[in-house]
């Protein structure tokens, strides 16, 4: 930072001297000479009228600037910004000077020679200052650059270093996440446990319940008894006290009327002193288990008591769990109505499949019935068809004569076919020939050999020129099936084994077919 305020009062200097020469370059006598000539080009020019205006705006920040650089020593980041702000805008008005410095030089020129010694010795001073001013500008640019740089890597620096502060940050929240999770699993299984005991206690507590319940009528029943037998030892006090107070009222009389003459009633009246204090003895003796036996009525009802609170206690507490546990029984009993109603419509679905496949199965046995009963009568037309044993033989008989006559046949028509294989390989030899022959000798034939040629073939077999396309192919395909029919008679009359197995199959087609339409049944 003290680099910035050195290079701000480098620029205030610069202003000041520079505002001082305009000012004196103002006061000297060169106006008073040729002020015409000097008026009329400055009149004309663009830049000098703007002179004082510059020197003002000069002075301003002259007098501005100072006052950030005595702030620069003490500021942060923020005032740095603002210094760099009005570094720029002495950085513009410099570039001002420069655009200002031109028409100076300009006008200077036009002047006089007599007039122009001082001022170009101005000129020049100035032009020093501006060249310093552009070289210290220049270098204050590449610092000022240099500074945003820094700047922005001390910025990247600053977000690395937070975001790897929040990468430790969200770390270290992971390991507290996986340790609170790990610790609610614990204390999702202690309170599972703790669940298991509860219920457990909740049992024991119950018979506790239970006993204490009958400890407690036990002890109601011997407080009531005990009620009792003082109520009635109480009674039987008094009326011992009031028999005895009235006997002591009676004897009392007594002796005062015996005072007057009688000794012989002395000795009376000390047994009846002697019987008194008997009964004064037993008096103090029944009080005495009278606060007794109050006192143990006392510690019984206070024992009552505590073991009513008790109760009322563990009552509430009992009831407390007891409708939780009915909560958690009425949730159980809803899932499970839930789960029987399932249970219902899978047996329900269970049953209509069962229905289904009874149906399906009582329709193909009766099916089966009916193709059973079907074969069973085909079987008995079959048998009652069967010839008999003497046609069997007449036919064993016919079949050995027809094979005999087979194999002279056979033997014939292998002569034959052999003669007519010669036939066949003669006729190709004259054809041959007879095409040799015409390609020798290309000419037009005449009209009996077209007459004889027309007569081996037959008519409609042959192709006209007059005939279409459809009537062409379809001779052509006639053509080939003859070919065919006569190639494959051909080979049954050469192979006599051939013409047997043709004849077997056919015949076992026809019985097949036979077989077919007599067992089936038209349908319904």
């Amino acid at each position: 930072m003290s680099w910035i305020s050195k290079a701000e009062n480098l620029l205030n200097n610069i202003d000041q001297k520079a505002a001082s020469l305009i000012q004196q370059q103002q006061l000297k006598p060169i106006e008073e000479s040729e002020s015409d000539n000097t008026q009329k080009n400055l009149s004309n020019s663009q830049g000098l009228p703007k002179i004082p205006s510059f020197s003002k705006n000069m002075l301003v920040l002259s007098k501005t600037t100072p006052k950030k650089s005595t702030r620069s020593d003490h500021t942060d980041y923020d005032s740095f910004s603002e210094k760099s702000m009005s570094s720029r805008h002495t950085v513009v008005e410099n570039d001002d000077d420069d655009e200002y410095s031109e028409p100076i030089d300009n006008e200077l020129k036009k002047a006089p020679s007599n007039e122009s010694f001082s001022a170009e010795k101005e000129l020049a001073t100035v032009k020093i200052l501006m060249s310093e001013l552009r070289s210290e500008n220049s270098e204050l640019k590449h610092e000022a650059e240099a500074l945003n740089e820094q700047l922005k890597a001390n910025a990247s620096v600053m977000k690395n270093d937070d975001l790897e502060s929040l990468l430790a940050i969200l770390t270290d929240e992971k390991r507290d996440l996986t340790m609170m999770n790990q610790s609610l699993e614990s204390s999702n299984s202690n309170y599972i446990k703790t669940i298991s005991e509860l219920e457990s206690s909740i049992m024991k507590y119950q018979q506790n319940e239970n006993e204490l319940k009958q400890k407690l009528e036990y002890a109601r029943n011997e407080t009531g008894d005990i009620n009792t037998e003082l109520q009635n030892y109480k009674l039987r006090a008094q009326n011992q006290l009031q028999m005895k107070e009235s006997l002591i009222h009676q004897l009392k009389l007594g002796n005062q009327v015996a005072e007057d003459g009688q000794t012989e009633t002395s000795s009376d009246s000390t047994t009846l002193q002697m019987e008194i204090d008997q009964i004064r003895n037993e008096r103090d003796h029944l009080q005495s288990e009278l606060n007794l036996m109050k006192k143990r009525i006392d510690e019984s009802r206070n024992f009552i008591e505590k073991m009513e609170h008790k109760h009322r206690i563990m009552v509430s507490d009992y009831e407390d769990k007891i409708t939780n546990l009915d909560e958690t029984i009425q949730q159980l009993t809803m899932q499970s109505t839930n789960y029987e109603d399932e249970i219902r419509l899978q047996k329900q679905e269970l049953t209509h499949v069962r229905e289904e496949m009874l149906k399906q199965k009582t329709h193909l046995t009766t099916k089966l019935h009916e193709k059973e009963n079907e074969l069973k009568r085909l079987k008995n037309a079959y048998r009652e068809s069967q010839v008999n044993a003497e046609i069997e033989n007449r036919v064993q008989s016919l079949t050995q004569s027809l094979i005999t006559k087979q194999n002279n046949l056979e033997l014939v028509t292998a002569e034959k076919n052999a003669l007519r294989l010669q036939y066949e390989k003669l006729t190709t030899q004259h054809q041959d020939l007879l095409r040799q022959f015409r390609s020798q000798r290309p000419q037009m034939l005449s009209s009996n050999e077209t007459d004889d040629v027309k007569s081996s073939t037959s008519n409609f077999l042959t192709i006209n020129p007059f005939d279409s396309r459809v009537s062409r192919r379809v001779k052509r395909a006639y053509s080939q099936f003859d070919q065919l029919g006569i190639r494959f008679s051909a080979f049954l009359r050469r192979y006599p084994l051939a013409r047997v197995f043709s004849i077997v199959y056919v015949c076992s087609l026809h019985l097949f077919v036979l077989l077919v339409l007599l067992q089936s049944t038209p349908s319904q």
